[in-house]
């Protein structure tokens, strides 16, 4: 039986496309020659992630540790995935981190002693942000709000020690502040990458 053509990249991505069972130069959907990738044994490697026609391109094994002989195969990410995980991330730290943030959240976090519930209900706003795009997106994964409460609140704590007796005016506040929020966006990425990977598996 021929192996069954794969479709024109979906927004959530496709399945794993397998390498067995075609033939050289097969079609495997619009403008893909799975031949061109070759074998795990051979030709370049897939490991560096590419990008083949707006989609990008990771080996699974690199992810899931899985044998070739369980299966080798692609994982397709189409990079509309990428761009509305990730938009809807950047759109939760602005909501979080500045509309929903008050003066009682950002000052009593810093504070020496009592900083412990502004802490929690800031980073508890994040993790509910987080927690709706995962539910939209794969509930699965609904878990990664925890994550994100932990994180974004050691990150926060740890910016907020650094910058005690610090004015505002200094450059080191700014150093900080510029630090903390990279911190808080690679995080978000990180959980992109684990979503889009768990969507096109």
């Amino acid at each position: 039986m021929a192996p069954s053509m794969i479709a024109a990249p979906r927004l959530w991505g496709d399945k794993s496309i397998p390498f067995g069972g075609r033939a050289a130069g097969e079609a495997t959907g619009p403008g893909i020659d799975m031949a061109s990738f070759g074998r795990p044994e051979s030709g370049p490697d897939p490991c560096d992630g590419r990008l083949l026609n707006a989609t990008l391109v990771f080996w699974r094994d690199c992810f899931f540790r899985r044998s070739h002989a369980a299966g080798a195969g692609l994982v397709l990410i189409p990079l509309p995935t990428l761009v509305v995980l990730y938009v809807a991330f950047a759109g939760k730290q602005l909501v979080c981190d500045f509309l929903l943030q008050t003066t009682w959240m950002a000052k009593g976090k810093c504070r020496h002693d009592g900083w412990v519930r502004p802490l929690v209900a800031h980073a508890g706003t994040h993790a509910a942000g987080t927690l709706v795009i995962v539910l939209a997106a794969a509930p699965a994964l609904a878990w990664l709000a925890l994550v994100d409460f932990a994180l974004h609140a050691g990150i926060d704590r740890v910016k907020a020690l650094a910058t005690t007796g610090m004015a505002m005016s200094e450059p080191r506040f700014w150093w900080a502040l510029g630090a903390d929020q990279m911190a808080h966006q690679l995080t978000h990425f990180g959980f992109v990458l684990v979503l889009s990977m768990q969507l096109s598996s």
